[in-house]
This record gives structure tokens, sequence and C-alpha cells, in this order.
């Protein structure tokens, strides 16, 4: 039996969310295998809102291994991707995300307009205490 683009995506999903929870576990190796198997598997499904996820846990392995330069690529395509499809919790991670990367660049006032747009979103969609949380941060 072939499976279905649903199955495709909720495939994707499972390997997107396992690598989260190997790059939480510090293991960005795994975690970027898994990532670039989620990876091959949205590029075939056309205008797949999963993508700005996969870059933006991409970026997280790029940014615990040093290479916040590309890190901050990938944030800005995640970022991107995020705003065309309207998620706007997702969109609210990646520049949080984007706010940390800049942040590690030594770019301080990107890193704090990535942070206040953030912010807006997390307010925006109800999400108060971790828009304070994030708030709190800003310098």
């Amino acid at each position: 039996m072939r499976a279905t683009p649903d199955d495709e995506s909720l495939i994707a999903l499972a390997l997107t969310s396992r690598a989260e929870m190997h790059l939480l576990a510090g293991e960005p190796d795994r975690a970027t295998a898994l990532l670039n198997r989620a990876l091959a598997v949205y590029s075939r499904l056309q205008g797949s809102d999963g993508l700005a996820e996969v870059w933006r846990l991409q970026a997280a392995v790029a940014r615990a291994r040093g290479a916040h330069h590309v890190a901050v690529r990938l944030l800005e395509e995640a970022a991107d991707a995020a705003r065309r499809s309207g998620v706007a919790y997702l969109l609210a991670e990646i520049e949080r995300d984007l706010g940390a990367a800049l942040e590690a660049q030594g770019n301080r006032p990107k890193a704090r307009a990535a942070r206040l747009r953030a912010v807006a979103l997390f307010q925006r969609i109800g999400a108060t205490r971790t828009a304070a949380e994030l708030a709190a941060l800003i310098r």
C-alpha cells in the first residue's frame, strides 16, 4: 500500500518531534539525522508548513554547535515560511529563537527587534506567561 500525503505528513511530524526530543536530550547528531529524514518527506509534500519547524530545529542544532550564522540563516528562512503559512505560535517561537541567535552573534539591535516581535505574537495568541518571561529578557 502506498502512503498518502496525509500519512507522509504524519510521518514527517513524528520524525520532527523525535528530533526535538533528541535535541533536548543533548543528542544533536541523532536530532540531525531525524531532521534530515523529515526534511526529505516535507520536501516531497509541496506547500508543507512543517518545513518551518524543521528549519527552526536545525537552527537549534547549529546554535548548539556554535554555528550562529547558520542558525540565523535557517531561522530567517523559517520565519518567512511561517509568515506565509500564518501559524502565529510557530512564528513566535522562531522570532524568539532568532533573537537568541542574533544575540549570540553580537547583533543586539536585531536581537531585540526579533524578541519584541516574538513578545507581540505570544501576547496576540494569549500566551501571556511566555510573553512576560521573554519580555523580561529584553534589554
